[in-house]
C-alpha cells in the first residue's frame, strides 16, 4: 500500500505526544523496521522528539534485558508475548527494567497490566489502528486512567477521524453501538496497482473500512472489539469474539480464552469457548458462570453453558 512521507512523520509526531517523549528517552525495539510498527510509529514517534532508537537485532529476551539496563530504555514497543520471555528469563529482575516507563502495546486488559507490571512501566499506552492507518489512528495519553488505558484503545489522534457504522447499511451508528469502525484522514490513499481494491475498501465519504468491530465511547475513546470476520452470528444477533473473551478471562483461573462460533441449524451459529486454565488449578463451572452471569445478558438466552474438558499439549497450542 501507499504511504505518504510527510503523513508518517505528523502521524509519528503525534503517537509520540501521546507517549510524552522527550530527548530523554530511548525507544527499545526487536521487531523488524520495515513493518509499520516500526518505520510508520517507533521511529518517526521517537525521532521526531529528538529521542534515541535502540535496535535488538533478533529477539532474545536474557540479551533484551541486558540492553535495556545498559542503554537505560526507557519505552517498550512490544505484546504480551515478548513480556513473558523477558519475565520467564533467568535474568529476569525489575532492576533491569527500571528505567522503563512508557510505551505502546494492544491487548486484553489483562495482558497489558502483565506488561504494565512486568516492565514497570506504568504509563504504557494502548492503542488502535493498522499499517492503512500510519500505525495508529488512537492512542492512549500516558495521563490517562489506568483503567482507561486497560479497557480503550484512547481517543482519536489529530487529524483522524473514527466512527462505527452499521455493517449492513453502512450508516453511522450512535456513541457505545458496536459496527465496523471506519477511519478518515491521515490513511493511505489505496493500494498501489490494485484499483479495485482500493476502490472496495472507502465508503462514498472516504473514509477507510477497516473490518475491525467496535464502537465510540461517550467519552469520544475508541474501545476495539475484534475483527469482522470473526464476528459470530446466533440467533438473531452479532457477538463479538473478543467481547465475550473479555467476560472468561475475569475468572481468575482463566490463563486464556479463545471463543469462536460453529454451525448451527437453529441459531445459525453457536458460540463455543476454550479455556486454557492455569497451572494446579481445576475448572469450576458454576463459579466460572457465576463470574459471568451479568456480563452476557445479550446472548446467554440463546445459548445454553456446558463444557467439557480436554488436554492441551505442546502439539496443540490454542490459536484461533
Amino acid at each position: 500500500m501507499i504511504l505518504a512521507h510527510g503523513n508518517v512523520i505528523t502521524n509519528g509526531y503525534h503517537i509520540g505526544e501521546r507517549q510524552a517523549l522527550s530527548d530523554r528517552d530511548r525507544l527499545w525495539f526487536a521487531v523488524p523496521l520495515f513493518w509499520s510498527f516500526g518505520s510508520a510509529n517507533a521511529l518517526p514517534a521517537v525521532i521526531t522528539h529528538g529521542g534515541c532508537l535502540v535496535l535488538q537485532e533478533t529477539f532474545e529476551p536474557n540479551e533484551a534485558l541486558e540492553i535495556m539496563a545498559a542503554e537505560r530504555c526507557t519505552v517498550f514497543y512490544g505484546m504480551i508475548n515478548i513480556a513473558r520471555a523477558l519475565l520467564e528469563a533467568p535474568s529476569y529482575s525489575l532492576d533491569k527494567v527500571k528505567y522503563m516507563r512508557t510505551g505502546l502495546t494492544i491487548g486484553l486488559p489483562e495482558d497489558i497490566e502483565f506488561i504494565i507490571k512486568t516492565l514497570d512501566a506504568k504509563e504504557i499506552c494502548n492503542v488502535y489502528g493498522s499499517t492503512e492507518t500510519y500505525g495508529n489512528a488512537a492512542v492512549c495519553h500516558t495521563t490517562d486512567p489506568l483503567e482507561v488505558r486497560l479497557n480503550s484503545q484512547g481517543l482519536p489522534l489529530p487529524g483522524m477521524k473514527i466512527r462505527a457504522v452499521d455493517i449492513e447499511t453502512r450508516t453511522p451508528l450512535k456513541k457505545g453501538v458496536v459496527g465496523e469502525l471506519t477511519v478518515a484522514g491521515c490513511v493511505t490513499p489505496g493500494y498501489f496497482g490494485n484499483l479495485k481494491q482500493t476502490q472496495s475498501s472507502f465508503d462514498k465519504e472516504g473514509y477507510f473500512l477497516t473490518g475491525d468491530l467496535g464502537f465510540v465511547g461517550e467519552d469520544g475513546r475508541i474501545y476495539y472489539r475484534g475483527r469482522l470476520k470473526e464476528m459470530i452470528k446466533t440467533g438473531g444477533i452479532n457477538v463479538a469474539p473478543l467481547e465475550i473473551e473479555n467476560i472468561l478471562m475475569r475468572y481468575p483461573k482463566t490463563k486464556q480464552a479463545f471463543v469462536f462460533g460453529i454451525p448451527d441449524a437453529v441459531k445459525d451459529e453457536k458460540i463455543i469457548a476454550v479455556l486454557e486454565i492455569k497451572d494446579n488449578f481445576e475448572l469450576d463451572a458454576n463459579a466460572l458462570k457465576n463470574t459471568a452471569e451479568g456480563s452476557w445478558h445479550r446472548i446467554k438466552s440463546q445459548n445454553n453453558l456446558s463444557y467439557e474438558q480436554t488436554n492441551n499439549s505442546q502439539e496443540h497450542q490454542l490459536e484461533r
